[in-house]
């Protein structure tokens, strides 16, 4: 008769070490983290908004320099006039900055209407609207 006797492990051979549970709990919540930013639709939204929010704030920056610089480029009454013609860039006539073109390049036509919902024309210049909520 053959008897076979069972190897015995160590406690430490049978079970995880701490420090592979605590790889394992980092993966899976890399992995979780991943997969809520990418599958999450109002995330995507927010960041959107966002960047409209930061295109609306460039496009004021840039429509007062070109005001305080000279440039006369603001057209009455209508932001997206005013707008399209900061895309394609305005220039002084006179002054420091003569000839220098002040200008937003690469909006294209629907960041350049989403960003229009955050800015009004007041008093001959574009201002930002910091208090309009975010669209989710």
């Amino acid at each position: 008769m053959r008897h076979t006797i069972p190897i015995q492990r160590s406690p430490a051979a049978r079970a995880f070490s701490l420090i592979e549970a605590v790889i394992c709990i980092l993966v899976i919540g890399v992995l979780t983290a991943i997969s809520l930013t990418v599958l999450n639709p109002a995330s995507k939204k927010r960041i959107e908004s966002v960047s409209y929010r930061r295109t609306a704030q460039e496009f004021c920056s840039v429509a007062n320099a070109a005001l305080v610089a000279g440039a006369r480029f603001v057209v009455p009454n209508d932001v997206p006039a005013t707008m399209k013609k900061l895309v394609t860039g305005v220039s002084p006539t006179s002054g420091s900055f003569k000839g220098h073109v002040f200008k937003m390049p690469n909006v294209d036509d629907i960041t350049l209407a989403q960003a229009q919902a955050f800015i009004v024309l007041q008093n001959g210049q574009l201002t930002y609207l910091a208090n309009e909520p975010y669209s989710d």
